[in-house]
């Protein structure tokens, strides 16, 4: 039986979802050398050796005078991940409050929006704005009847309302 052998990926150069890139890199690697991929030295060879722009000057900090990586391999291939990973923990907090919704009380709504918000650099506009889109509609629209001028007026403002 003829064994698969996948196509070699475009360099990555720091754009683009590094995780889907190393996955394919990997079954690049696999293709060539069934073992391969399973050992992070030549995993991480290979990844180095494919690395190009912004990704390949990061990458170069970690290569010694006599040619070889600093950190254990595995630990490259994490810091790669981790450094050009498009999802970061601000990425991820600022998609889960676009989606945070009211579904419980307003002291509910709040404890999750703060959490989230403490994650995020955001203006005291910004955090009432994104607040007011995720109250329950009949709170919401009391609520910008009001006016209030900072966050924390909001949000006293909507726990008068819940409770009104």
């Amino acid at each position: 039986m003829e064994q698969l052998v996948y196509a070699r990926p475009a360099p990555y150069t720091g754009a683009g979802c590094v995780r889907r890139w190393l996955r394919e890199m990997a079954l690049f690697v696999r293709s060539v050398d069934a073992g391969a991929a399973d050992s992070p030295r030549t995993m991480a060879a290979a990844v180095l050796l494919n690395l190009g722009g912004t990704a390949r000057v990061w990458g170069m900090q970690f290569v010694g005078d006599d040619g070889r990586l600093k950190p254990d391999p595995q630990e490259f291939l994490d810091l790669l991940g981790a450094e050009f990973d498009l999802l970061r923990d601000s990425a991820r907090a600022e998609i889960e409050l676009l989606e945070l919704r009211q579904t419980g009380s307003v002291g509910d709504y709040i404890v999750a929006f703060r959490g989230l918000a403490a994650r995020l650099a955001m203006s005291d506009a910004e955090m009432r704005a994104r607040f007011a889109a995720g109250l329950k509609d009949h709170i919401r629209r009391a609520c910008d009847a009001q006016s209030p001028a900072t966050f924390k007026e909001l949000r006293q403002l909507a726990v008068f309302e819940e409770g009104w």
